[in-house]
């Protein structure tokens, strides 16, 4: 109130307060209720293609194997928005597209998802079928190193070759060089109980050398094992393991994969499976580690194979090799 000089003439000021009621009388729209289905397809075309197919993983978390030319469904999945996403494509395949995609699956209904995958022909750095009349040697330039290989021949179209019991009996790969490969060997074993046997890659050519090794043995307690082992000046250390991923019995022929990748320029992938004849190849893979090993990293080197006879003197039994780029 405010007075005016000679008279007592009052004047109020009344303050007005206005509330905005913002939506008010409005109804936000609720979340999607209910499940549906989702389908999810893929198509591959090209060379070379991918022959374990994919898998389809739903919000990073429930995952279903998918083949090169198939579909799968997702049943009941929370209705809304889901990310799915396609992994396990080869090295020399590319998918076309958004990857991972985002789709919105209806209540009571069924969304759809497709992707097209294209492969280029891959980049073989080297291939071996070991064939040839009985007593006859490997084949050229396949070599013992080492001196502890009693047996080194073709019997059956298959490499033999052993090792004195306590030692490594090692074929080398001459003239080979490459430091990122993708390898894929089939063998057996003779005496499983008793024996290792592994492929080396980045090898140096030297049989108190180094390179990386995925090794198969069944002696061990426990096992067998699939160990990833490095090889510095000649002591081998199993660096990475897993117990177990296949039956290991006599005369069973084994198919290894081994890929070495240089990550970079001080840590280097090492992916390894294994899995017997007549089965299919695990999309997963069955061991995978990384290494930073100096005298390892960003090197060249060729290939072998190595037995180990904890006791007597058994034979492995090599089939083939394949070595791709990765």
């Amino acid at each position: 109130m405010t007075y005016r000089p000679g008279g007592r003439v009052g004047r109020e000021t009344h303050l007005v307060l206005l509330v905005l009621c913002v939506g008010c009388g409005a109804t936000s729209a609720p979340p999607p209720t209910g499940t549906g289905d989702l389908t999810v397809s893929a198509t591959t075309t090209g060379s070379n293609l991918d022959p374990d197919g994919y898998t389809v993983t739903i919000d990073g978390g429930a995952s279903q194997a998918i083949g090169i030319a198939g579909s799968v469904t997702f049943a009941a999945l929370g209705a809304g928005s889901h990310s799915v996403q396609l992994t396990g494509v080869a090295a020399n395949c590319t998918v076309s597209g958004s990857n991972p995609q985002t789709v919105s699956v209806p209540a009571g209904g069924t969304a759809q998802v497709s992707w097209a995958v294209s492969c280029a022909a891959e980049a073989v750095l080297y291939t071996q079928q070991f064939t040839g009349s009985d007593g006859s040697d490997w084949p050229a330039p396949w070599a013992p190193i080492g001196g502890f290989i009693p047996v080194h021949d073709i019997q059956g179209n298959r490499g033999r070759f052993s090792s004195a019991t306590g030692h490594i009996g090692r074929m080398l790969l001459g003239g080979f060089s490459q430091r990122d490969v993708d390898a894929r060997w089939v063998f057996s074993y003779e005496d499983p109980g008793n024996q290792g046997a592994g492929i080396y890659v980045r090898q140096d050519g030297q049989y108190v050398g180094n390179g990386y090794a995925l090794f198969l043995e069944g002696v061990s307690a426990g096992g067998p094992y699939l160990g990833v082992w490095r090889g510095v000046n000649g002591v081998e250390t199993r660096f990475a393991f897993v117990q177990g991923p296949v039956p290991f019995t006599a005369g069973t022929t084994y198919h290894f994969r081994f890929q070495v990748v240089q990550l970079t320029a001080t840590s280097t992938q090492l992916r390894g499976k294994v899995w017997p004849d007549g089965t299919a190849e695990p999309i997963a893979w069955t061991i995978e580690a990384t290494d930073g090993t100096a005298v390892l990293q960003n090197v060249a080197g060729t290939l072998a194979f190595d037995d180990v006879n904890y006791a007597g003197m058994s034979h492995v039994f090599v089939d083939s090799l394949r070595v791709i780029a990765p």
